[in-house]
């Protein structure tokens, strides 16, 4: 493997697509539509990029022995990527992403400091925990949010309660993991109660009128996505089917954060933030998800 391919597989590249669409629907639900500045956005949004693309190779540079064992086709194990150049790489990114995020303002700058330090507490101490692993991760994922919101929070908004949607969402999706062994998913009940609970939640907010009714376009996408792939993951027997179901699940974030930025702002909005979704599926056709 030559080594831009080989870099772009150590740093998730699919994902962090998934982690710019946080961002820019945290910014587009924080900030009103007449007060967008497209460069603020942009800096969020690759801020959010380095800072995960980094956590992935530190999550890689410290699995390297596991890798090894179970995974050897991955870009430190096979030794496409040395280990001197992932450790390179890996604080060039987080730093860069600091130095972006601080480029927004001082709230966006904490921010990232908070996001960097789960991303290093992740995949150096509560990855393999049974609870505060998949916490740490819905964690991130919140926080990653919140770094689009930042640059237009305010100390009242009603939106916050999207953060722990978030978290609820990605917590599922990552104990849903812990339930997957040779490829089958074990605990299949709690596989449709992590993907229908994000749902359900949203449905209740289009219902006390907190978000608004182009939500439900983008809810009913997801839905449709994700859960045919999980259901056809849930029944399937063969190894690594279960993997596919998770893997849609994360591709689809874009998503539901279009959910959120359509309920509040409208239909285009969402539509911007949806668009994610492309470059994810068609890279993960190439480059790792997990």
């Amino acid at each position: 493997m030559s080594k831009l391919p080989a870099l772009l597989k150590l740093m998730r590249v699919p994902v962090a697509f998934t982690a710019m669409a946080d961002v820019m629907a945290g910014y587009l639900i924080a900030v009103a539509p007449s007060s967008i500045n497209l460069k603020d956005m942009l800096l969020l949004m690759a801020a959010s990029s380095a800072i995960y693309s980094g956590g992935s190779v530190l999550n890689d540079i410290c699995d390297i022995n596991l890798g090894r064992a179970r995974r050897p086709e991955r870009p430190l194990p096979s030794g496409d990527v040395s280990l001197k150049g992932a450790l390179f790489l890996m604080p060039a990114l987080i730093s860069g992403g600091f130095i972006l995020a601080y480029k927004a303002g001082p709230l966006s700058a904490l921010t990232s400091i908070v996001l960097i330090f789960l991303a290093i507490s992740y995949g150096m101490f509560t990855k393999e925990r049974s609870v505060t692993g998949p916490s740490n991760m819905g964690l991130c994922r919140s926080v990653n949010l919140f770094l689009g919101m930042s640059a237009g929070w305010k100390p009242v908004n009603g939106h916050m309660i999207l953060l722990l949607i978030t978290f609820a969402h990605v917590f599922s999706i990552t104990i849903l993991r812990r339930f997957e062994k040779g490829g089958i998913i074990e605990k299949k009940g709690m596989a449709v109660a992590g993907w229908a609970g994000v749902i359900s939640v949203l449905l209740l907010l289009r219902e006390f009128k907190l978000v608004g009714g182009d939500a439900l376009i983008f809810l009913t996408l997801y839905g449709l996505l994700t859960g045919l792939s999980l259901f056809d993951a849930l029944n399937r027997v063969e190894p690594r089917g279960a993997v596919k179901g998770i893997k849609t699940m994360v591709l689809g974030i874009p998503l539901i954060d279009a959910a959120y930025t359509a309920g509040t702002h409208g239909l285009s909005y969402g539509l911007a933030v949806a668009l994610f979704t492309i470059p994810a599926y068609l890279l993960s056709r190439f480059f790792a998800v997990a």
